[in-house]
């Protein structure tokens, strides 16, 4: 159970789920904004948001928690047993009281038939146990059973979703799937746990913490899921929802390729920390820092510059102000990457929550207040801008505290190493200034603007010789070689 795992190749498993994440709504979301449009997006996105509330209290805190101490135990499977048991008695215990409260929210909705069926999301909550495999660092599991569950998601929207009326069978599809592959996952179990005494079950001794993890959660709900409330309420225009869930969305599916790096670094983290091996997490936080600006610069160029290509084959007529929309959002992939490596992978991780959770708490707020401000003049835009500048305030706080309070890192650790994608990114942004002119707003158009940006940019950095960018390819050369062998 203890066996030491591979970063990369747990990083890779993650890298092709997270691939899958991004081509699936690739190949649906023309099809679904065109079957359901702007308006049935719209109630969607809403229903969703106010369901997306009380799914976070059924998880309360306990997803990074979780990880966290799954990861701590994880070389003792009694302690890990034990761990396990807390953790879902608590989730479980939440789920309950959330999916009551939630039933008495909802009777007078004015989407109640949707809202009914988004409560599955709830279940969904209580039924999932891929934090325990993830704090083992065994995502091999979940990401073969989220594939699996995903592409059956797929055909059933395309073989059962055919006009607007069908947005509750889209629902349907969308909140139970997950709960099947919640429930495929739990045959693993027996593998990882052995019979212990319910004398030693005692999930109350976590709920301080869970509860400290939390308040964060609360706060990043906020700029999260609140912005597409708060449209609902202060605009009173599902299509506004439409136009915002559509660009966050797209946004959200390139960070997919950051952040999975940092879903495998959390238990990794806490592992080293558990045992002292402050030298050793510092380094893989330098490292992880440098690949966020290696993919962060190119993905956010390439988004502003896309945009207008790509918007009107891909959504369809109507959807004009998404454009915008996502090149407002795209600063999203440079603060969100940093403050996850900060955040997430750093300061929960080695039991600095309660800093976490402060700046969260700023963010959040300076999030709600722009909100308020910004939307009933400028509503989806004015959304997308208080989301950008709500994580810029998140990063600059988080780093005031690593840097000049904690001293555990310095500004060079961060920033030192980005000189080269930041060169590699302008020759990038030239080169798309030229070939745009050429490429039209097609599938075509837009895949050959795509790849010759993501050449240009790679190029110029094997020219410049980037330690990282030979580094990951290497990695990559060798897990997948291992791979190979494994399944002949």
């Amino acid at each position: 159970m203890g066996a030491k795992k591979s970063i990369t190749k747990n990083y890779i498993f993650n890298l092709i789920y997270q691939i899958l994440v991004i081509i699936i709504p690739l190949v649906t979301t023309p099809y679904i904004s065109r079957v359901l449009g702007a308006n049935g997006i719209g109630v969607y996105s809403y229903t969703y948001s106010i369901v997306t509330y009380f799914c976070m209290f059924a998880a309360l805190g306990t997803v990074t928690f979780a990880q966290r101490e799954i990861a701590y135990c994880r070389d003792n499977i009694e302690n890990a047993t034990v761990q396990f048991w807390n953790i879902l008695i608590v989730r479980i215990v939440a789920s309950i009281m959330s999916i009551l409260i939630y039933s008495v929210v909802i009777i007078n909705s004015r989407n109640r038939i949707i809202a009914i069926m988004q409560g599955l999301y709830i279940l969904g909550v209580a039924t999932d146990i891929s934090w325990f495999f993830q704090g083992l660092e065994e995502f091999g599991k979940v990401v073969f059973r989220n594939m699996i569950i995903k592409i059956l998601n797929v055909v059933f929207i395309f073989a059962f979703v055919k006009e607007s009326k069908d947005l509750w069978l889209y629902v349907i599809s969308m909140s139970l799937f997950p709960i099947v592959a919640n429930i495929a996952l739990w045959f693993y179990l027996p593998k990882y746990l052995i019979k212990i005494s319910i004398s030693k079950i005692s999930p109350q001794i976590n709920i301080k913490e869970i509860l400290q993890l939390f308040i964060p959660t609360i706060a990043i709900q906020v700029y999260t899921v609140m912005d597409k409330t708060m449209i609902g309420v202060l605009t009173k225009d599902d299509a506004q929802n439409g136009y915002y869930e559509n660009a966050i969305g797209m946004v959200r599916l390139c960070l997919l390729l950051i952040t999975s790096f940092g879903m495998v670094m959390i238990p990794r983290i806490a592992y080293l920390f558990s045992n002292n091996q402050r030298e050793q997490m510092c380094e893989y936080m330098k490292r992880t820092y440098r690949f966020v600006w290696l993919l962060a610069i190119p993905i956010f160029i390439g988004l502003i510059f896309v945009a207008d290509l790509f918007v009107p084959w891909f959504f369809g007529d109507g959807f004009d102000e998404v454009i915008i929309l996502i090149q407002i959002c795209s600063g999203l992939i440079i603060a969100v990457g940093l403050n996850d490596v900060t955040g997430t992978q750093y300061l929960v991780p080695t039991k600095k929550q309660n800093i976490y959770t402060m700046t969260v708490i700023i963010g959040a707020s300076v999030n709600f207040v722009l909100n308020l401000i910004l939307i009933p003049k400028f509503y989806a835009v004015g959304a997308a801008f208080a989301s950008v500048i709500a994580e810029i305030v998140i990063a600059i706080t988080q780093f005031i505290f690593i840097i000049y309070i904690e001293k555990s890192f310095k500004w060079r650790d961060i920033f030192g190493n980005m000189s080269k994608y930041i060169f590699a990114g302008s020759v990038m942004c030239v080169g798309l200034c030229i070939i745009k002119q050429a490429c039209m707003p097609s599938i075509l158009g837009t895949g050959i603007f795509v790849l010759f940006g993501s050449a240009l940019y790679f190029v110029c950095l094997f020219l410049l010789k980037d330690e990282l960018f030979f580094y990951m390819i290497n990695k990559a050369l060798v897990v997948i070689r291992q791979l190979g062998k494994e399944h002949r």
